[in-house]
Protein backbone atom coordinates (compact mmCIF):
# COMPACT_ATOMS: atom_id res chain seq x y z
CA UNK A 1 0.00 0.00 0.00
CA UNK A 2 1.10 3.19 -0.85
CA UNK A 3 2.28 5.90 1.75
CA UNK A 4 -0.79 8.45 0.42
CA UNK A 5 -3.10 5.30 0.30
CA UNK A 6 -2.29 4.67 4.17
CA UNK A 7 -3.62 8.24 4.91
CA UNK A 8 -7.11 7.78 3.29
CA UNK A 9 -7.34 4.90 4.82
CA UNK A 10 -6.28 6.12 8.26
CA UNK A 11 -8.52 8.95 7.76
CA UNK A 12 -11.54 6.74 6.62
CA UNK A 13 -10.86 4.70 10.27
CA UNK A 14 -10.75 8.24 12.35
CA UNK A 15 -14.13 9.46 10.62
CA UNK A 16 -15.74 5.82 11.88
CA UNK A 17 -14.09 6.00 15.34
CA UNK A 18 -15.81 9.70 15.39
CA UNK A 19 -19.27 8.67 14.30
CA UNK A 20 -19.23 5.95 16.81
CA UNK A 21 -18.54 7.40 19.81
CA UNK A 22 -19.36 10.89 19.15
CA UNK A 23 -23.09 10.38 20.59
CA UNK A 24 -21.76 8.72 23.45
CA UNK A 25 -19.86 12.15 24.57
CA UNK A 26 -23.31 14.00 23.88
CA UNK A 27 -24.70 10.87 26.79
CA UNK A 28 -21.71 12.03 29.22
CA UNK A 29 -22.48 16.38 28.94
CA UNK A 30 -26.44 14.74 29.48
CA UNK A 31 -25.29 13.49 32.21
CA UNK A 32 -22.56 16.19 33.82
CA UNK A 33 -23.91 19.55 33.01
CA UNK A 34 -26.39 19.79 35.27
CA UNK A 35 -24.95 18.25 38.29
CA UNK A 36 -21.79 20.26 37.81
CA UNK A 37 -24.17 23.15 37.86
CA UNK A 38 -26.02 23.16 40.93
CA UNK A 39 -25.19 23.35 44.97
CA UNK A 40 -27.45 21.28 45.58
CA UNK A 41 -29.40 19.32 42.82
CA UNK A 42 -33.08 20.61 42.89
CA UNK A 43 -34.69 16.82 43.23
CA UNK A 44 -37.46 16.74 45.38
CA UNK A 45 -36.72 13.06 47.45
CA UNK A 46 -32.62 13.38 46.90
CA UNK A 47 -32.72 15.59 49.80
CA UNK A 48 -34.21 13.34 51.83
CA UNK A 49 -31.91 9.90 50.55
CA UNK A 50 -28.55 12.21 50.84
CA UNK A 51 -29.50 13.15 54.22
CA UNK A 52 -29.60 9.26 55.46
CA UNK A 53 -26.48 8.97 53.55
CA UNK A 54 -24.76 11.57 55.64
CA UNK A 55 -25.84 9.71 58.76
CA UNK A 56 -24.82 6.15 57.81
CA UNK A 57 -21.08 7.45 56.99
CA UNK A 58 -21.36 9.08 60.52
CA UNK A 59 -23.00 6.74 62.30
CA UNK A 60 -19.94 4.38 64.20
CA UNK A 61 -18.60 7.78 65.20
CA UNK A 62 -21.47 9.89 66.88
CA UNK A 63 -22.88 9.17 70.10
CA UNK A 64 -25.80 11.73 69.77
CA UNK A 65 -26.77 10.01 66.48
CA UNK A 66 -26.61 6.58 68.01
CA UNK A 67 -29.64 7.68 70.65
CA UNK A 68 -32.09 8.67 67.48
CA UNK A 69 -30.65 6.26 64.36
CA UNK A 70 -29.63 2.63 63.80
CA UNK A 71 -28.42 1.16 60.58
CA UNK A 72 -30.26 -1.47 58.96
CA UNK A 73 -28.57 -2.85 56.25
CA UNK A 74 -30.70 -5.95 54.99
CA UNK A 75 -31.03 -7.64 51.78
CA UNK A 76 -33.50 -5.67 49.86
CA UNK A 77 -33.88 -4.46 46.18
CA UNK A 78 -33.67 -0.62 46.75
CA UNK A 79 -29.65 -0.33 47.69
CA UNK A 80 -28.39 1.54 44.39
CA UNK A 81 -28.14 5.03 46.05
CA UNK A 82 -27.24 3.90 49.54
CA UNK A 83 -24.47 1.20 48.13
CA UNK A 84 -23.10 3.51 45.85
CA UNK A 85 -22.68 6.77 47.96
CA UNK A 86 -21.32 4.62 50.73
CA UNK A 87 -18.64 3.22 48.78
CA UNK A 88 -17.54 6.82 47.27
CA UNK A 89 -18.08 8.31 50.33
CA UNK A 90 -15.09 6.44 51.78
CA UNK A 91 -12.79 8.61 48.80
CA UNK A 92 -14.79 12.04 48.69
CA UNK A 93 -17.38 13.90 50.49
CA UNK A 94 -20.89 12.57 50.77
CA UNK A 95 -22.23 15.61 48.64
CA UNK A 96 -19.69 14.33 46.10
CA UNK A 97 -20.62 11.08 46.46
CA UNK A 98 -24.66 11.55 46.00
CA UNK A 99 -23.61 13.32 42.74
CA UNK A 100 -21.58 11.00 41.54
CA UNK A 101 -24.25 8.49 42.11
CA UNK A 102 -26.70 11.03 40.13
CA UNK A 103 -23.93 11.28 36.81
CA UNK A 104 -24.03 7.60 36.94
CA UNK A 105 -27.82 7.55 36.85
CA UNK A 106 -28.40 10.14 34.11
CA UNK A 107 -25.79 8.13 31.74
CA UNK A 108 -27.52 5.43 32.48
CA UNK A 109 -30.55 6.59 31.61
CA UNK A 110 -29.07 8.59 28.52
CA UNK A 111 -27.04 5.58 27.26
CA UNK A 112 -30.24 3.27 27.31
CA UNK A 113 -31.97 4.24 23.66
CA UNK A 114 -28.65 4.34 22.51
CA UNK A 115 -27.40 0.88 23.84
CA UNK A 116 -30.41 -0.44 22.37
CA UNK A 117 -30.70 1.12 18.95
CA UNK A 118 -26.71 -0.08 19.03
CA UNK A 119 -27.93 -3.60 19.68
CA UNK A 120 -31.42 -3.58 17.25
CA UNK A 121 -30.05 -1.70 14.58
CA UNK A 122 -26.02 -2.18 14.60
CA UNK A 123 -25.67 2.38 15.08
CA UNK A 124 -27.06 4.87 17.17
CA UNK A 125 -30.12 5.91 14.72
CA UNK A 126 -31.58 10.09 15.02
CA UNK A 127 -34.60 8.81 16.64
CA UNK A 128 -32.17 6.84 19.38
CA UNK A 129 -30.43 10.00 20.16
CA UNK A 130 -34.01 12.29 20.56
CA UNK A 131 -34.26 9.82 23.84
CA UNK A 132 -32.08 12.00 25.34
CA UNK A 133 -35.12 14.33 25.51
CA UNK A 134 -36.47 12.15 27.85
CA UNK A 135 -33.91 11.76 30.48
CA UNK A 136 -34.85 15.41 32.58
CA UNK A 137 -38.28 13.76 32.98
CA UNK A 138 -40.78 14.13 36.07
CA UNK A 139 -39.65 11.35 38.06
CA UNK A 140 -36.22 13.25 37.76
CA UNK A 141 -37.85 16.15 39.82
CA UNK A 142 -39.69 13.96 42.11
CA UNK A 143 -36.26 12.52 42.91
CA UNK A 144 -36.70 8.60 43.09
CA UNK A 145 -33.08 8.30 42.55
CA UNK A 146 -32.63 3.99 42.90
CA UNK A 147 -35.81 3.16 40.89
CA UNK A 148 -34.74 5.88 37.64
CA UNK A 149 -30.80 4.26 38.47
CA UNK A 150 -32.60 0.87 38.08
CA UNK A 151 -34.60 1.36 34.91
CA UNK A 152 -31.96 3.12 33.63
CA UNK A 153 -29.70 0.06 34.34
CA UNK A 154 -32.48 -2.42 33.44
CA UNK A 155 -32.60 -1.06 29.90
CA UNK A 156 -28.72 -0.95 28.82
CA UNK A 157 -28.28 -4.66 30.37
CA UNK A 158 -31.33 -5.77 28.36
CA UNK A 159 -29.42 -3.94 25.42
CA UNK A 160 -26.21 -6.42 26.09
CA UNK A 161 -29.04 -9.58 26.30
CA UNK A 162 -29.92 -9.09 23.07
CA UNK A 163 -26.21 -7.95 21.44
CA UNK A 164 -24.80 -11.50 23.20
CA UNK A 165 -28.10 -13.42 23.18
CA UNK A 166 -26.30 -15.88 21.13
CA UNK A 167 -22.86 -15.34 23.03
CA UNK A 168 -20.62 -17.91 24.95
CA UNK A 169 -22.48 -20.44 26.64
CA UNK A 170 -20.50 -19.18 30.38
CA UNK A 171 -21.81 -15.50 29.59
CA UNK A 172 -25.61 -16.81 29.34
CA UNK A 173 -25.27 -19.07 32.58
CA UNK A 174 -23.05 -17.15 34.86
CA UNK A 175 -22.32 -13.45 33.74
CA UNK A 176 -26.03 -12.77 32.80
CA UNK A 177 -27.45 -14.08 36.63
CA UNK A 178 -24.83 -11.62 38.27
CA UNK A 179 -26.19 -8.62 35.98
CA UNK A 180 -29.75 -9.42 36.87
CA UNK A 181 -28.98 -9.66 41.07
CA UNK A 182 -27.17 -6.35 40.22
CA UNK A 183 -30.68 -5.01 38.72
CA UNK A 184 -32.38 -6.37 41.21
CA UNK A 185 -31.02 -4.68 43.65
CA UNK A 186 -31.26 -1.47 42.14
CA UNK A 187 -34.99 -1.71 42.50
CA UNK A 188 -37.59 -4.21 42.07
CA UNK A 189 -39.20 -2.50 39.53
CA UNK A 190 -36.11 -2.48 37.20
CA UNK A 191 -35.95 -5.99 37.85
CA UNK A 192 -39.39 -6.68 36.84
CA UNK A 193 -38.75 -4.14 33.88
CA UNK A 194 -35.44 -6.27 32.79
CA UNK A 195 -36.79 -9.82 32.88
CA UNK A 196 -40.00 -8.35 31.08
CA UNK A 197 -38.12 -7.01 28.29
CA UNK A 198 -35.82 -9.93 27.53
CA UNK A 199 -38.39 -12.43 28.57
CA UNK A 200 -40.61 -10.94 25.54
CA UNK A 201 -38.12 -10.26 23.16
CA UNK A 202 -36.90 -14.28 23.38
CA UNK A 203 -40.87 -15.22 23.35
CA UNK A 204 -41.07 -13.32 20.09
CA UNK A 205 -37.69 -14.70 18.33
CA UNK A 206 -38.93 -17.78 19.07
CA UNK A 207 -42.91 -17.19 17.60
CA UNK A 208 -41.27 -15.72 14.58
CA UNK A 209 -39.10 -18.46 14.06
CA UNK A 210 -41.72 -20.97 15.08
CA UNK A 211 -43.36 -19.76 11.91
CA UNK A 212 -42.60 -21.90 8.96
CA UNK A 213 -42.94 -20.51 4.87
CA UNK A 214 -45.17 -23.26 4.26
CA UNK A 215 -47.88 -21.67 6.56
CA UNK A 216 -46.92 -24.71 9.07
CA UNK A 217 -45.81 -24.28 13.22
CA UNK A 218 -42.05 -25.48 14.52
CA UNK A 219 -42.89 -25.97 17.95
CA UNK A 220 -39.50 -27.74 19.08
CA UNK A 221 -36.71 -25.29 20.96
CA UNK A 222 -33.37 -24.81 19.11
CA UNK A 223 -30.07 -25.13 20.99
CA UNK A 224 -29.75 -21.47 21.85
CA UNK A 225 -33.47 -20.97 22.57
CA UNK A 226 -32.68 -23.69 25.13
CA UNK A 227 -30.04 -22.12 26.70
CA UNK A 228 -31.52 -18.98 26.58
CA UNK A 229 -34.57 -20.16 28.73
CA UNK A 230 -31.96 -21.84 30.84
CA UNK A 231 -30.29 -18.26 31.74
CA UNK A 232 -33.47 -16.49 32.43
CA UNK A 233 -34.45 -19.00 34.66
CA UNK A 234 -31.28 -18.61 36.63
CA UNK A 235 -31.35 -14.61 36.42
CA UNK A 236 -34.78 -14.98 38.02
CA UNK A 237 -33.89 -17.75 40.55
CA UNK A 238 -32.00 -15.55 43.03
CA UNK A 239 -33.90 -12.34 43.51
CA UNK A 240 -36.82 -13.98 43.83
CA UNK A 241 -35.19 -16.17 46.57
CA UNK A 242 -34.32 -13.14 48.08
CA UNK A 243 -37.44 -11.15 47.68
CA UNK A 244 -39.67 -14.34 49.22
CA UNK A 245 -37.18 -14.23 52.28
CA UNK A 246 -36.79 -10.37 52.96
CA UNK A 247 -39.87 -8.74 50.88
CA UNK A 248 -42.05 -5.78 51.61
CA UNK A 249 -44.04 -6.34 54.99
CA UNK A 250 -47.49 -7.60 54.65
CA UNK A 251 -48.80 -3.97 55.87
CA UNK A 252 -47.54 -2.52 52.31
CA UNK A 253 -48.41 -5.63 50.18
CA UNK A 254 -52.52 -4.88 51.12
CA UNK A 255 -51.48 -0.80 50.53
CA UNK A 256 -52.17 -1.03 46.66
CA UNK A 257 -54.64 1.26 44.84
CA UNK A 258 -55.19 0.87 41.34
CA UNK A 259 -56.27 4.18 39.84
CA UNK A 260 -58.58 3.38 36.84
CA UNK A 261 -58.52 3.50 33.03
CA UNK A 262 -58.97 6.47 32.45
CA UNK A 263 -56.24 7.48 34.40
CA UNK A 264 -53.97 5.21 32.22
CA UNK A 265 -55.32 6.97 29.08
CA UNK A 266 -54.63 10.28 30.40
CA UNK A 267 -50.91 9.19 31.53
CA UNK A 268 -50.35 8.28 27.79
CA UNK A 269 -51.81 11.55 26.32
CA UNK A 270 -49.49 13.24 29.06
CA UNK A 271 -46.81 11.46 28.13
CA UNK A 272 -44.88 14.03 26.21
CA UNK A 273 -45.30 16.64 28.69
CA UNK A 274 -44.22 14.36 31.72
CA UNK A 275 -41.08 12.78 29.00
CA UNK A 276 -40.32 16.78 28.35
CA UNK A 277 -41.62 18.89 30.86
CA UNK A 278 -40.92 22.63 30.02
CA UNK A 279 -37.77 24.33 31.15
CA UNK A 280 -37.39 26.53 27.59
CA UNK A 281 -41.16 27.12 27.96
CA UNK A 282 -41.56 27.89 24.02
CA UNK A 283 -38.63 24.91 23.22
CA UNK A 284 -40.37 22.26 25.22
CA UNK A 285 -43.67 23.15 24.23
CA UNK A 286 -42.93 22.74 20.63
CA UNK A 287 -40.72 19.53 21.03
CA UNK A 288 -43.97 18.22 23.25
CA UNK A 289 -46.46 18.72 20.48
CA UNK A 290 -43.64 18.25 17.17
CA UNK A 291 -41.65 14.95 18.49
CA UNK A 292 -45.11 12.80 18.63
CA UNK A 293 -46.67 14.30 15.32
CA UNK A 294 -43.12 13.62 13.49
CA UNK A 295 -42.67 9.82 15.15
CA UNK A 296 -46.43 9.53 13.91
CA UNK A 297 -45.77 10.62 10.24
CA UNK A 298 -42.44 8.39 10.18
CA UNK A 299 -44.58 5.21 11.39
CA UNK A 300 -47.50 6.26 9.43
CA UNK A 301 -45.57 6.65 6.12
CA UNK A 302 -43.48 3.51 6.73
CA UNK A 303 -40.31 5.72 6.35
CA UNK A 304 -39.18 3.99 10.03
CA UNK A 305 -40.87 1.50 11.71
CA UNK A 306 -40.76 -0.41 14.96
CA UNK A 307 -38.09 -3.21 14.92
CA UNK A 308 -40.41 -6.24 14.30
CA UNK A 309 -38.20 -8.20 17.47
CA UNK A 310 -38.85 -5.02 19.99
CA UNK A 311 -42.69 -5.04 19.24
CA UNK A 312 -42.91 -7.85 21.71
CA UNK A 313 -40.99 -5.69 24.76
CA UNK A 314 -42.83 -2.98 24.05
CA UNK A 315 -46.56 -4.36 23.84
CA UNK A 316 -45.44 -5.93 27.10
CA UNK A 317 -44.40 -2.86 29.01
CA UNK A 318 -47.44 -1.57 27.98
CA UNK A 319 -49.53 -4.24 29.23
CA UNK A 320 -47.66 -4.06 32.44
CA UNK A 321 -48.64 -0.21 32.40
CA UNK A 322 -51.95 -0.65 32.13
CA UNK A 323 -52.16 -3.50 34.50
CA UNK A 324 -49.49 -1.29 37.19
CA UNK A 325 -51.26 0.03 40.38
CA UNK A 326 -51.08 3.94 41.14
CA UNK A 327 -50.15 2.95 44.53
CA UNK A 328 -47.87 -0.37 45.00
CA UNK A 329 -46.50 -1.77 48.13
CA UNK A 330 -47.54 1.92 49.42
CA UNK A 331 -44.81 3.79 47.07
CA UNK A 332 -47.18 6.58 44.94
CA UNK A 333 -46.94 7.04 41.35
CA UNK A 334 -46.05 3.29 40.32
CA UNK A 335 -47.64 3.46 37.44
CA UNK A 336 -46.43 7.17 35.92
CA UNK A 337 -43.02 6.07 36.57
CA UNK A 338 -42.63 3.56 33.71
CA UNK A 339 -43.45 6.21 31.25
CA UNK A 340 -40.21 6.66 31.29
CA UNK A 341 -38.94 3.02 30.68
CA UNK A 342 -41.17 2.96 28.11
CA UNK A 343 -40.40 6.37 26.08
CA UNK A 344 -36.55 5.31 26.13
CA UNK A 345 -37.71 1.67 25.10
CA UNK A 346 -39.16 2.86 22.16
CA UNK A 347 -36.79 5.29 20.96
CA UNK A 348 -34.05 2.61 21.01
CA UNK A 349 -36.76 0.40 19.35
CA UNK A 350 -36.76 2.09 15.87
CA UNK A 351 -35.14 1.75 12.89
CA UNK A 352 -35.47 3.13 9.41
CA UNK A 353 -37.29 0.83 7.07
CA UNK A 354 -34.55 1.06 4.29
CA UNK A 355 -31.11 2.10 4.45
CA UNK A 356 -28.89 4.13 2.62
CA UNK A 357 -27.05 3.07 -0.87
CA UNK A 358 -23.53 1.37 0.35
CA UNK A 359 -24.98 0.78 3.79
CA UNK A 360 -24.33 4.63 5.14
CA UNK A 361 -26.68 6.61 6.63
CA UNK A 362 -27.36 8.78 3.64
CA UNK A 363 -27.17 12.53 3.76
CA UNK A 364 -30.49 12.69 5.10
CA UNK A 365 -29.82 10.59 8.18
CA UNK A 366 -26.57 12.78 8.88
CA UNK A 367 -28.54 15.89 8.84
CA UNK A 368 -31.19 13.95 10.79
CA UNK A 369 -28.38 13.20 13.36
CA UNK A 370 -26.95 16.75 13.83
CA UNK A 371 -30.63 18.18 14.34
CA UNK A 372 -31.57 15.59 16.80
CA UNK A 373 -27.61 16.22 18.99
CA UNK A 374 -28.60 20.64 18.74
CA UNK A 375 -31.78 19.94 19.96
CA UNK A 376 -30.41 17.74 22.72
CA UNK A 377 -27.95 19.90 23.55
CA UNK A 378 -30.30 22.51 23.75
CA UNK A 379 -32.24 21.06 26.25
CA UNK A 380 -29.33 19.59 28.52
CA UNK A 381 -27.90 23.30 28.53
CA UNK A 382 -31.64 24.56 29.53
CA UNK A 383 -31.35 22.70 32.53
CA UNK A 384 -28.19 22.92 33.48
CA UNK A 385 -29.15 26.83 33.28
CA UNK A 386 -32.33 25.93 35.55
CA UNK A 387 -30.44 23.90 37.61
CA UNK A 388 -27.79 26.45 38.36
CA UNK A 389 -30.82 29.22 39.47
CA UNK A 390 -31.86 26.88 42.28
CA UNK A 391 -28.58 27.96 44.10
CA UNK A 392 -29.73 31.15 45.66
CA UNK A 393 -33.32 29.89 45.76
CA UNK A 394 -31.86 27.10 48.64
CA UNK A 395 -29.20 29.73 49.91
CA UNK A 396 -32.25 30.69 53.21
CA UNK A 397 -32.65 27.24 53.80
CA UNK A 398 -28.98 26.28 54.08
CA UNK A 399 -27.88 29.56 55.91
CA UNK A 400 -30.86 28.73 58.52
CA UNK A 401 -29.57 25.01 59.12
CA UNK A 402 -26.11 26.32 59.93
CA UNK A 403 -27.25 27.66 63.28
CA UNK A 404 -28.86 24.34 64.25
CA UNK A 405 -26.29 23.05 66.90
CA UNK A 406 -25.06 19.74 67.63
CA UNK A 407 -27.23 17.61 69.53
CA UNK A 408 -30.42 19.15 68.52
CA UNK A 409 -34.01 18.06 67.81
CA UNK A 410 -35.55 20.22 64.98
CA UNK A 411 -38.93 19.49 63.82
CA UNK A 412 -39.79 21.01 60.01
CA UNK A 413 -43.09 22.21 58.60
CA UNK A 414 -44.05 24.03 55.34
CA UNK A 415 -47.41 26.38 54.99
CA UNK A 416 -49.69 25.89 51.92
CA UNK A 417 -52.74 28.71 50.94
CA UNK A 418 -53.86 25.49 48.67
CA UNK A 419 -52.86 22.23 46.93
CA UNK A 420 -49.35 20.99 46.94
CA UNK A 421 -46.82 21.96 44.25
CA UNK A 422 -43.11 20.77 43.97
CA UNK A 423 -42.04 23.44 41.62
CA UNK A 424 -39.05 23.67 39.65
CA UNK A 425 -37.18 24.23 42.89
CA UNK A 426 -38.28 20.93 45.19
CA UNK A 427 -37.89 22.55 48.76
CA UNK A 428 -40.15 19.93 51.00
CA UNK A 429 -37.60 17.62 51.79
CA UNK A 430 -34.53 20.42 51.90
CA UNK A 431 -34.65 20.68 55.89
CA UNK A 432 -33.34 17.28 56.06
CA UNK A 433 -29.81 18.36 54.65
CA UNK A 434 -29.22 19.59 57.75
CA UNK A 435 -27.36 16.40 58.43
CA UNK A 436 -25.13 17.77 56.48
CA UNK A 437 -23.03 19.07 59.17
CA UNK A 438 -24.80 18.36 62.22
CA UNK A 439 -25.52 15.31 64.48
CA UNK A 440 -29.18 16.38 64.93
CA UNK A 441 -32.56 14.52 64.78
CA UNK A 442 -35.03 15.47 62.19
CA UNK A 443 -38.52 13.44 61.32
CA UNK A 444 -39.99 12.58 58.24
CA UNK A 445 -36.54 11.11 57.39
CA UNK A 446 -36.77 7.88 54.63
CA UNK A 447 -35.42 5.66 57.98
CA UNK A 448 -37.90 2.44 58.31
CA UNK A 449 -37.27 -1.34 58.07
CA UNK A 450 -40.35 -2.06 56.46
CA UNK A 451 -39.55 0.31 53.58
CA UNK A 452 -36.00 -1.25 52.43
CA UNK A 453 -34.02 1.54 53.86
CA UNK A 454 -30.84 1.02 55.40
CA UNK A 455 -31.77 3.52 58.48
CA UNK A 456 -34.18 3.39 60.92
CA UNK A 457 -35.65 5.55 63.92
CA UNK A 458 -34.63 3.73 67.04
CA UNK A 459 -38.16 2.46 69.10
CA UNK A 460 -38.10 5.44 71.59
CA UNK A 461 -38.62 7.84 69.13
CA UNK A 462 -39.84 6.44 66.00
CA UNK A 463 -43.11 7.81 67.18
CA UNK A 464 -42.33 11.45 66.88
CA UNK A 465 -42.92 10.94 63.47
CA UNK A 466 -46.77 11.05 64.04
CA UNK A 467 -46.75 13.86 66.82
CA UNK A 468 -48.09 16.51 64.27
CA UNK A 469 -48.83 15.78 60.54
CA UNK A 470 -46.17 17.30 58.23
CA UNK A 471 -43.94 18.17 56.64
CA UNK A 472 -46.48 20.07 54.30
CA UNK A 473 -49.42 21.33 55.88
CA UNK A 474 -51.79 22.08 52.99
CA UNK A 475 -55.42 24.39 53.01
CA UNK A 476 -54.39 26.36 56.41
CA UNK A 477 -52.90 23.18 58.74
CA UNK A 478 -51.02 24.04 61.60
CA UNK A 479 -48.61 21.65 63.62
CA UNK A 480 -49.99 20.45 66.45
CA UNK A 481 -47.37 22.71 68.74
CA UNK A 482 -49.25 20.93 71.87
CA UNK A 483 -48.27 17.68 71.04
CA UNK A 484 -44.77 19.04 69.65
CA UNK A 485 -43.71 20.88 73.09
CA UNK A 486 -40.81 19.64 74.88
CA UNK A 487 -39.98 17.35 72.17
CA UNK A 488 -38.16 19.05 69.52
CA UNK A 489 -35.22 22.02 70.25
CA UNK A 490 -35.64 23.94 66.52
CA UNK A 491 -38.23 24.59 64.49
CA UNK A 492 -37.62 25.23 60.68
CA UNK A 493 -40.78 27.07 59.20
CA UNK A 494 -42.01 27.78 55.55
CA UNK A 495 -44.44 30.26 54.72
CA UNK A 496 -45.59 29.97 58.15
CA UNK A 497 -48.16 32.78 57.24
CA UNK A 498 -50.74 30.02 56.10
CA UNK A 499 -50.85 28.44 59.56
CA UNK A 500 -54.22 28.47 60.96
CA UNK A 501 -52.51 28.84 64.49
CA UNK A 502 -49.98 31.24 65.43
CA UNK A 503 -46.56 30.08 66.21
CA UNK A 504 -46.29 29.63 70.26
CA UNK A 505 -44.71 32.59 71.92
CA UNK A 506 -42.63 30.49 73.43
CA UNK A 507 -39.98 30.25 70.71
CA UNK A 508 -37.91 32.60 69.53
CA UNK A 509 -36.75 33.32 66.47
CA UNK A 510 -33.51 33.19 65.26
CA UNK A 511 -33.42 33.14 61.72
CA UNK A 512 -35.86 34.90 59.49
CA UNK A 513 -35.37 34.58 55.63
CA UNK A 514 -37.44 35.63 52.58
CA UNK A 515 -39.90 32.45 53.62
CA UNK A 516 -38.10 30.50 55.99
CA UNK A 517 -37.52 31.20 59.72
CA UNK A 518 -35.78 29.53 62.62
CA UNK A 519 -36.97 29.32 66.02
CA UNK A 520 -35.56 27.94 69.04
CA UNK A 521 -37.70 26.81 72.43
CA UNK A 522 -36.86 28.40 75.29
CA UNK A 523 -35.26 25.72 76.85
CA UNK A 524 -32.86 24.80 73.96
CA UNK A 525 -29.54 25.22 74.06
CA UNK A 526 -28.74 28.66 71.94
CA UNK A 527 -26.58 27.99 68.89
CA UNK A 528 -22.86 28.99 68.50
Amino acid sequence: MTGQAMRVAARAGAGVTWRRWWPWLLVLGAALLPVLAAQVPPLLDYHNHLARQYILARADGSDALAQWYRTSWHAAPYLAFDGIVQAFARLVPVDVAGKIFLVLMFGLLAAAPLALSQAVNGRVTPVALLGLLFVYNDTVRLGFTNYLFGIGFALCAAALWIRWRTGPVLSRLLFFPLLCSLVFFSHLLGFVLYVLVIGSYEFGRWFDDARQPGGGWRWRLGRDQRLNLASIALQCALPLAIFAAFGPSTESITRNTYGGLARKFGLLLGAPGYLMPPVLWSFDRVLQVALPLTLLALLVSRRWRIDPAMRWPLAALLLLFFAMPMELFSGWGADHRLLPALGLLLMGSMRPAAVAPGGGRGRVGRWALVLAALLVMVRVAAVADQWRKSNPVYAEYLQALELVPDGSRMYFAFGHAGGQNIGAYPVYHLPTLVLARRDVYVPFLFATDSGGFTLAYRKEVEPWQRLSPGPVLLNGASPDWAALSGRFDYYLLVDERYFRDPVPASLSPVFQGKSVKLYRASAAAAPR
